[in-house]
């Protein structure tokens, strides 16, 4: 169980936490970015922050949804050795292959 459970896993939250960090940046600069439109007009400048929020928060929902059922698929291979019928054709059993 630890060699299937413990690579898969690294490798997944790994490669999720990248993701997370790649679709997160964008927001947080928009955010932030936004403070110059406080000259121009405050409702854009209120409008592009609570546009930034709502994607960090779509973001962080999407991302912790997909990496639990990541989770689970590999749990679920390292307790019974198959994998879960949607991920039948990956090769779950060998996470660094190909990379």
């Amino acid at each position: 169980m630890q060699r299937t459970w413990g690579g898969g896993n690294v490798v997944g939250e790994t490669g999720f936490g990248l993701l997370t960090t790649l679709l997160i940046v964008p927001g947080v600069v928009v955010f932030f970015a936004s403070g110059f439109l406080f000259g121009v007009s405050v409702a854009a400048a209120f409008l592009v922050m609570a546009s930034a929020v709502v994607w960090l928060l779509v973001t962080a929902a999407v991302v912790t949804a997909v990496s639990g059922i990541c989770r689970t698929a590999f749990y679920r291979l390292a307790v019974d050795g198959r994998a879960l019928a949607a991920f039948a054709d990956a090769n779950l059993s060998r996470p660094f292959r190909g990379v």
